[in-house]
């Protein structure tokens, strides 16, 4: 993936997207134009989802959300682009890595 597609993807999720954790580490993005969505889901995969709701304008709404590791996989490609959300991807990630050690030694402890 080139540095520009990184930025622009980083700029999209920076403006439209949602980072957070939902039980898991979550991106997702919703907006009524799915070009950019299909954009991410070539550089990512995943799908893009049409939703079973109009915007007040009647509009369409699509969908394209990441879980767990493929969230993760996401952040760490545009962390060093991101402004906005920079913290919140941050603070996303580290509480995924903190989760995976937990768990790690809770599968120890139980050998």
């Amino acid at each position: 993936m080139t540095e520009v597609a990184k930025a622009y993807i980083a700029g999209y999720i920076d403006g439209e997207g949602c980072i957070c954790w939902r039980g898991c580490p979550t991106v997702a993005l919703e907006t009524c134009n799915p070009n950019p969505l299909m954009f991410v889901q070539e550089s990512f995969g995943g799908v893009v989802k049409k939703r079973n709701r109009l915007t007040k304008a009647n509009r369409t709404v699509y969908l394209l959300a990441y879980h767990g590791q493929n969230a993760i996989d996401v952040l760490n490609t545009i962390i060093p682009y991101l402004i906005e959300k920079k913290v919140q991807a941050e603070s996303v990630r580290d509480m995924y890595e903190l989760n995976k050690k937990l768990n790690n030694e809770k599968r120890k402890n139980h050998i």
